[in-house]
């Protein structure tokens, strides 16, 4: 059984942004900062650099060219970029 939504709930389905994920691949790594520098598989030329990891992320089993999840909670601001996980 489905239940209709009501408008209260339209109007705030409306103004969320919704959350997005990206396949990226690791360019460098910060072992200490826990950050490590991306691109992603559709854009290769643009790096993004400082990119923060999850604490699910083993740091010292990250490497160079190893593929990765990136939740993007705000696409203009950067600093709002995680990497979720590596594989």
């Amino acid at each position: 059984m489905e239940v209709a939504p009501n408008k209260i709930y339209e109007k705030q389905r409306d103004t969320l942004t919704p959350d997005q994920r990206r396949k990226a691949v690791v360019a460098a790594i910060n072992v200490s900062a826990r950050t490590v520098d991306i691109y992603f598989v559709n854009n290769p030329q643009t790096v993004i650099k400082s990119v923060p990891c999850s604490f699910a992320v083993t740091m010292s089993a990250v490497v160079v060219g190893q593929r990765c999840k990136v939740d993007i909670f705000d696409e203009k601001n950067v600093k709002d970029f995680v990497v979720a996980y590596t594989y």
